[in-house]
C-alpha cells in the first residue's frame, strides 16, 4: 500500500478546512457546502480504503473462513440489487434475470424461473456464504454502476444447476483495456482509462480474495467503450431437510 491512497483525500481535507476558516465568513451558503461536501466526500472515501484494508488483512491472515446457511438466491439477489439502486444516483437500471436449471428440487423462493419444474418437491436446502457472497456481488454490481453512463442498463444474470451457480454481471461502460486486464485484481490497481472516476483499486482484490475463499471462479470478458462482463461460478452446497 502507498501513501498516496490517504495523502490526496488528506490534501483536499486540509485545504477546504483551511479554505473555510479563513474565508468562510465571506462565502455565500452555496460555496461553503460545496467545500463542507468535499470534506464529506474524502472522509466517506477515506473510511471504504480503511473497511476494504481491514476485510483483505482479515482474510490474508486466515480470520475469515467458509460459513455456510441456507439461502434463497433469487430473494438475495433481488435485495441486494433494490438496496445498491437506492444509493445509485445516476439513474442507472439494473436487469436481473433468473435461471434454474431442472435438478430435481426446488431452488429460492416461488418467484418465475424459467426452465424451472415448480412442482418438484423441495428435498435438499442450498446452501452459501451470505457475507462472502454480498461483497463479491456488491464490488463487482456497483463497479459495473461507476464505469458505465449514467441511466444506462447494467444485467446480472443468475443461473443456477445441482452443484453450482453462476453469477454474469454486464454493463455498457467504458471497458477495460486488454493491458489492464491481467492485473486487475492486485491490490491498488486501476485501469488507465478510468480518468477521474473515483475509486480505490480494491474493490475486485477483494473480490479475489472472497472467491480463493469460496474456491469460485471468475472470468472476464472487456472491451474498450463497450462494456464488461464477469462470470463469477460458486459451488453450492447441500445438507439434507428432513
Amino acid at each position: 500500500m502507498t501513501s498516496h491512497e490517504f495523502r490526496t483525500p488528506l490534501t483536499t481535507i486540509y485545504s477546504s478546512a483551511e479554505l473555510l476558516e479563513h474565508y468562510g465568513k465571506k462565502w455565500s451558503e452555496f460555496k461553503k457546502n460545496n467545500h463542507l461536501h468535499r470534506i464529506q466526500n474524502m472522509v466517506e472515501h477515506m473510511t471504504r480504503i480503511l473497511n476494504d484494508i481491514l476485510l483483505i488483512g482479515k482474510v490474508e491472515s486466515g480470520k475469515i473462513e467458509l460459513n455456510l446457511k441456507p439461502i434463497e438466491l433469487d430473494f438475495f439477489c433481488r435485495n441486494l440489487i433494490n438496496q445498491i439502486q437506492f444509493n445509485d444516483r445516476n439513474n442507472h437500471k439494473i436487469k436481473f434475470i433468473y435461471k434454474l436449471k431442472k435438478i430435481g428440487y426446488k431452488l429460492g423462493i416461488n418467484h418465475e424461473k424459467n426452465n424451472a419444474d415448480s412442482s418438484l418437491s423441495s428435498t435438499r436446502r442450498p446452501y452459501m456464504d451470505e457475507k462472502l457472497l454480498r461483497q463479491i456481488l456488491e464490488n463487482l454490481l456497483s463497479n459495473a454502476l461507476k464505469y458505465s453512463p449514467n441511466g444506462s442498463m447494467v444485467e446480472l444474470k443468475l443461473t443456477c444447476s445441482a452443484n453450482q451457480a453462476i453469477f454474469k454481471i454486464s454493463d455498457q461502460g467504458i471497458g477495460i483495456p486488454e493491458e489492464d486486464q491481467g492485473l486487475l485484481f492486485e491490490t491498488f490497481h486501476r485501469g488507465t482509462n478510468v480518468g477521474t472516476i473515483t475509486g480505490t483499486g480494491l474493490g475486485l482484490a477483494i473480490v479475489k480474495k472472497c472467491l480463493d475463499i469460496y474456491q469460485g471462479q471468475i472470468d472476464l470478458e472487456s472491451e474498450v467503450t463497450v462494456g464488461t462482463t464477469f462470470t463469477v461460478t460458486l459451488p453450492i452446497y447441500y445438507l439434507l431437510s428432513n
